[in-house]
């Protein structure tokens, strides 16, 4: 028994400051578990119900991080630990290249939108790339990444642009530290494995076997968030919306209230409003990655959910129903249906859209100050809102960080 608790201890070296408990060994366990939380999830977060990669919360003001280390020295220093195994696997060989994630809007006025929409498809398809959603005046590409910029150039010759939008997120950091804390959760799962199997007591056993599910589940979580990542990196996403010019008739010249103009941006699709915003901070909903960048939070599930967030100003001065009524107004009969509703200190709107397989649209928003903060959510598809829903409520619950 004297070995275990040796050998136990030596295992705990990395950890930090341990709950307390009514015996040695599960005390020993419990600090195991925080040590293994803060460094496998993070404070912000790679795992469930954190956040993004190198951000600073608590302040409004923007905060430049620290630049990271060149890409190369932290592989060489992953690799002088030991590397990082095939099975999560960074190659430490060779410097791989950047991992970006592009995101394009195009929005098209054309005589025939159907046909339109058709014609990206079948281009898209031949370059390799899916159809992720589709109706019949709008439709939500995944492009191989190489093809992205050509494919995004040929779209916006099939018509006359009404709006453009094009974004890049650049996620290698995130893959990178994600791998290296799986690689960390999986040695020390696999060490306390080994003590299980010499462990005599039987609360030993207990505390050993907790500790091992809780690592297994952030092992399953992370392996998932890096599949998320590589696939982001690897397909991007071009949506485009081609209108009917017979439909765009008395649109034509209307000039909006000094003010309010960002209302009319608004878009699933598009990231304008929030690009032209100042940083919102969220902690990620569990089952999202955090894509963001120093100026702009964005995160994104395996199944298309999108959601990104930004400060913008409150002028003309308004409430958070005020400025709720003002998009519902403007933006509303655009869709099928609109409803109202709260979630913590936002209020929210929600925006489904008038097709066969309608997606959702939600705007969650709330004043502080001489701020108006707004979250935007983009569901697919009405079973992917239903998996990610409660989760994102949880955080928007919670507001700003």
């Amino acid at each position: 028994m004297r070995t275990i608790f040796v050998s136990l201890f030596g295992v705990l070296l990395f950890g930090c400051s341990s709950r307390h408990a009514t015996s040695v060994h599960l005390a020993e366990m419990e600090h195991e578990a925080v040590a293994v939380g803060n460094q496998g999830l993070g404070a912000r977060g790679y795992g469930s119900g954190g956040g993004g990669f190198g951000r600073v919360g608590g302040s409004k003001a923007k905060k430049s991080a620290p630049a990271p280390a060149p890409y190369s020295a932290r592989l060489d220093m992953a690799e002088a630990e030991g590397g990082v195994s095939s099975d999560g696997g960074v190659d430490t060989d060779s410097s791989p290249a950047r991992m970006v994630h592009y995101n394009g809007h195009v929005q098209l006025e054309v005589s025939r939108p159907d046909e339109t929409i058709t014609l990206v498809v079948e281009r898209v398809k031949e370059l390799g790339g899916y159809v992720e959603r589709r109706t019949q005046s709008s439709v939500s590409l995944r492009v191989p990444v190489a093809e992205f910029r050509g494919t995004y150039d040929w779209v916006m010759g099939q018509g006359d642009v009404l709006s453009r939008s094009m974004s890049a997120r650049d996620v290698t950091d995130a893959h990178f530290a994600m791998q290296l804390r799986m690689r960390t959760a999986k040695k020390t799962r696999d060490r306390l494995q080994v003590l299980l199997a010499r462990a005599e007591d039987e609360n030993t056993k207990l505390a050993l076997l907790k500790q091992i599910q809780r690592l297994t589940e952030q092992v399953d979580s992370m392996e998932r968030q890096l599949k998320t990542l590589a696939s982001l990196a690897s397909m991007s996403r071009l949506t485009v919306e081609a209108k009917s010019r017979a439909a765009m008739v008395g649109r034509q010249g209307a000039i909006p209230i000094d003010g309010f103009g960002w209302i009319g941006r608004l878009s699933p699709f598009s990231r304008s409003v929030a690009e032209e915003g100042d940083e919102l901070e969220l902690s990620t909903p569990e089952g999202l990655v955090a894509l963001s960048d120093q100026d702009h939070f964005q995160a994104e599930s395996s199944d298309g959910v999108i959601l990104w967030t930004a400060r913008l100003d409150n002028q003309p001065q308004g409430s958070a129903s005020f400025w709720l009524e003002a998009v519902k107004e403007r933006i509303g009969e655009e869709f099928a249906s609109a409803e109202e509703g709260k979630v913590g200190e936002y209020l929210t709107l929600r925006l489904v859209a008038p097709s066969e397989e309608p997606y959702t649209y939600t705007l969650a928003l709330r004043v502080e100050g001489d701020e108006l903060h707004l979250v935007e959510i983009y569901y697919p598809t009405a079973e992917a809102e239903q998996r990610h829903r409660k989760q994102i409520e949880a955080v928007l619950g919670g507001g700003a960080s």
